[in-house]
């Protein structure tokens, strides 16, 4: 591969990228577990290409509160406190959302809970816990949204 073809490839990449952010421009965002982690990351970008961002987030507020913080700087964010397993919660989120914003175009589940722990060993209240959030939760939040 020549200097040539690996520039043309770049600027490939970057013409893409541009595409795919403008894509976002205005669009509105609701994420869910994006107090932290991947979750932060993705409503940050997305604010970065425009698009409004509600997230939730389960523990305390300050983290959520942070990340807003941070996407107010070049567009609009809110953050939800939500229980990412539970009926009430989602459909509380998704109406928070669209009653700030005026609507709903992008839903990133990011919300996730883990327990690890020896099989024989592992609570079966972990585990419900675990599908609550990582399965029946996102279900959930589709079907609201």
């Amino acid at each position: 591969m020549n200097l040539g073809e690996i520039s043309r490839k770049t600027k490939v990449a970057a013409m893409r990228e541009e595409i795919v952010s403008n894509k976002r421009m205005g669009k509105i965002a609701l994420v869910t577990g994006a107090s932290r982690s991947i979750g932060a990351a993705i409503a940050k970008r997305l604010a970065a290409d425009s698009a409004a961002v509600a997230l939730t987030y389960a523990g305390a507020a300050g983290a959520g509160q942070e990340v807003v913080r941070a996407i107010e700087t070049g567009s609009r964010a809110i953050a939800i406190h939500a229980d990412a397993a539970d009926s009430d919660s989602t459909r509380a989120a998704v109406a928070k959302t669209v009653e700030t914003f005026g609507g709903l175009d992008i839903l990133v589940n990011s919300a996730g809970a883990v327990a690890i722990a020896p099989i024989t060993e592992f609570p079966s209240e972990k585990f419900e816990q675990m599908i609550a959030v990582n399965v029946r939760g996102h279900r959930k939040r589709l079907k609201t949204a």
